[in-house]
């Protein structure tokens, strides 16, 4: 009895040790913030022009401490902290490599998946790169593409653009426009909620009795003053209407002919 005691109380002695202070940055936000830190980090290493302006850096850096609710004070000192707890720093960083790890694999996925087919019944279409920055220095606020029909579209499919505000703006919006055949034209807008955290999405369902002939759409990121915006797990899936568990559905309805259908320049 007295041994079985005697183990108790060094287990809580040892819980006590390893616990966290409040005042720390708890390990699993720390993971996910220092996995954002080391992304930033790199963006800035293989960015150096745009990033050579005093105070881009530490606009980026702030922008991952705001993101996350933390202060750059509070994250030096729960780093000092956790360099004193170094079998627990050693969970944090092994979790923050699993984290980056996996939104490796997340992109590869998406990579192999279009680079296997561009025919299959579901497949990304996206050809822009999977992840971009806009800040008070670009040409534009926008991110865009155009897509020009190929032999593989056919009527229905839909057409779901993926994204991740990492470092939000002050405010986004997109939209997808599809142009068939007939003339007429159709358009999806929607706002994104720049305070989550997961990435989102907007779903433009073509018409069945109609023939797309084109699909663009636009991302429009509100920048504000020297802080940057980082979008990532950029991805556009074009899917079938007769995938399992994917029911057709409509939402925009709103088909618009052109006032003449001969004049491609003409735009609404």
């Amino acid at each position: 009895m007295r041994k079985l005691l005697a183990a108790i109380a060094l287990a809580v002695v040892v819980m006590a040790c390893n616990r966290v202070p409040d005042t720390v940055i708890q390990p699993d936000d720390m993971a996910e913030l220092m996995a954002d830190v080391r992304v930033a980090d790199a963006v800035i290493a293989v960015n150096p022009t745009q990033y050579s302006a005093p105070g881009t850096r530490e606009a980026l850096r702030q922008a991952v401490f705001d993101r996350h609710g933390v202060t750059k004070e509070q994250f030096d000192s729960s780093l000092v902290w956790y360099g004193h707890n170094m079998n627990i720093y050693q969970d944090v960083a092994d979790r923050t490599i699993e984290i980056l790890e996996g939104r490796l694999e997340r992109v590869n996925g998406v990579v192999a998946e279009a680079a296997m087919s561009v025919a299959g019944d579901s497949v990304d279409v996206w050809q822009r790169p999977s992840a971009l920055i806009v800040n008070s220095f670009s040409p534009s606020q926008y991110i865009t593409f155009n897509l020009t029909a190929d032999r593989n579209w056919q009527r229905g499919d839909f057409f779901t653009w993926n994204a991740r505000l990492a470092v939000p703006p002050v405010s986004a919006t997109w939209s997808m426009t599809a142009e068939y055949s007939d003339g007429t034209i159709e358009t999806v807008i929607a706002s994104l909620d720049v305070t989550e955290l997961n990435r989102q999405s907007i779903t433009f369902f073509t018409d069945t009795t109609r023939t797309a002939v084109a699909l663009s759409g636009w991302l429009y990121l509100g920048v504000e003053g020297r802080r940057p915006v980082v979008v990532d797990s950029l991805s556009l899936t074009r899917s079938r209407i007769t995938m399992p568990n994917q029911p057709y559905r409509r939402m925009q309805r709103r088909l618009v002919p052109r006032l003449n259908p001969n004049d491609s320049t003409q735009t609404l």
